[in-house]
């Protein structure tokens, strides 16, 4: 597991957002117009002296009042440009285990192995924005007025404070999302559809098509086992154990028996049970060979 440190320079996430502070022209400067102001009083003629002198009695109160929130909107504009902008982080998960990781703003996350996130040291602006490759569990901290975003793919996941599991594998053309608590809302930028979940909902999204389908599970639970190191199969189509056993033992799958291509698998195995121990199980439902040359496992 490493963290490293990104500034927003060399970061292609984002582009830099500068702001600039208004400079109000000479002319309107208070001192100026204090003095024009004088000149007028001592310019008019005596019968009106009373008059002007409350109307720059008046006039001198709205102006403090007018250099006071001038000073108090430069001061705002200065404090926004001194202000660090915030450092991306790049936090890559190994192989070997399960990790955790706490946001600034007290948002906890388990990543799986071979996960990768890029976040912020802080968070700025109108949202908390992340962007995640693999898989990770969120419980994420309520904050009604900044929205928690997490980008997997061409997929936005927003959600104000809730629990919710996010899968996404670069070598998988699923993304799938479960939610255990509160509500999120899941837009995809291909189809332009977006889908608000409920508790035990599991989406599934195909990132080809953009096609989504919506399921109800009767153990949402089940999809977070992985943070206890227990891997577990619920009609898991055989392609997908394959890439799974691929991105867990670091091997390459043949598979040159057509008919295990279209079964599914139920059940449960731990991060720490060997490959062998993995096939024999899987064996017994469906009966196969196997042989394992170097990194490469071939199915037969």
């Amino acid at each position: 597991m490493k963290d490293s440190l990104h500034t927003n320079d060399s970061e292609t996430l984002y582009e830099r957002l500068r702001v600039e502070s208004p400079r109000p022209g000479t002319g309107h400067r208070a001192e100026e117009a204090l003095e024009r102001l004088m000149t007028r009083i001592h310019a008019e003629e005596a019968p009106h002296l009373k008059l002007l002198y409350a109307r720059t009695r008046r006039y001198r109160i709205w102006l403090a009042a007018a250099s006071t929130a001038v000073v108090l909107l430069a001061s705002g504009w200065l404090s926004a440009l001194l202000r660090p902008e915030a450092e991306m982080r790049v936090h890559s998960n190994s192989w070997e285990k399960v990790s955790s990781l706490t946001l600034e703003d007290g948002t906890r996350l388990t990543l799986n192995r071979g996960a990768q996130l890029i976040y912020p040291d802080r968070f700025t602006g109108r949202q908390r924005e992340i962007f995640l490759s693999g898989e990770a569990y969120f419980d994420v901290a309520h904050d009604s007025k900044h929205p928690f975003v997490v980008r997997v793919g061409d997929l936005s996941i927003k959600v104000l404070g809730t629990k919710f599991n996010v899968e996404s594998y670069p070598d998988s053309e699923t993304i799938t999302t479960t939610l255990l608590e509160g509500s999120v809302e899941v837009e995809s930028q291909l189809s332009h559809r977006s889908v608000r979940m409920v508790p035990d909902q599991q989406l599934s999204y195909n990132t080809r098509s953009g096609e989504m389908q919506l399921s109800t599970l009767s153990e949402s639970e089940e999809s977070i086992r992985w943070t206890d190191n227990v891997w577990v199969l619920h009609q898991t189509p055989f392609l997908e154990v394959c890439k799974r056993l691929e991105r867990q033992f670091h091997i390459k799958v043949v598979i040159l028996n057509d008919g295990l291509v279209e079964k599914n698998f139920t059940g449960e195995f731990h991060f720490n049970d060997s490959l062998e121990s993995i096939l024999e199980v899987i064996r017994i439902t469906t009966p196969f060979d196997y042989e394992l040359k170097e990194d490469t496992l071939i199915l037969k």
